[in-house]
């Protein structure tokens, strides 16, 4: 039953199949674009990066606030 539709409507079969080839690749897209943002399920957090560590050491501190004096000069006309 299903050969005599394939063969009565050939144009039918090739939208179908068209539409899956596009399903596919924007489905295989948003695959590429979730696993890179690692928003995926199954993706686990990635671990912090300790302080402990000789070259991150103080890269998460905050600059001390330094205040700098600005000269002010007194015009006379």
């Amino acid at each position: 039953m299903l050969s005599q539709t394939v063969r009565a409507h050939p144009r039918l079969s090739l939208l179908a199949a068209a539409t899956l080839v596009v399903v596919f690749v924007v489905a295989g897209y948003a695959y590429m674009l979730l696993e890179e943002a690692g928003d995926l399920p199954w993706q686990t957090d990635p671990t912090r990066i300790s302080e402990g560590i000789v070259p991150f050491q103080g890269l998460f501190e905050t600059a001390t606030a330094t205040s700098i004096a600005t000269e002010t000069s007194t015009a006379t006309p």
